[in-house]
């Protein structure tokens, strides 16, 4: 998954797992399996949040909100799908 992200340069991808414990597990483990790569392999920027349907609505939205703006990021009204 890793290497299709950086390979398409994608910027939000979204896994489901059968298990909450699976999913946080796979969170924290995903920037340690990402050191793991080649730089080419791997993705510049990596963040990875496990969201279950316990969580609180707050934090829930904020795991898919839409990633701040820096400086250096360019313009955009898209917010979904991104």
């Amino acid at each position: 998954m890793l290497r299709a992200v950086a390979d398409l340069d994608l910027r939000r991808v979204i896994t489901f797992h059968s298990r909450v414990a699976g999913a946080r597990e796979f969170a924290d483990t995903l920037t340690t399996a990402a050191a793991l790569l080649k730089d080419a392999d791997r993705p510049e920027r990596l963040t990875a949040l496990a969201v279950a349907g316990t969580d609180r609505l707050k934090d829930r939205r904020a795991a898919f909100a839409p990633p701040a703006r820096t400086a250096n990021s360019p313009a955009s009204s898209a917010t979904a799908g991104s």
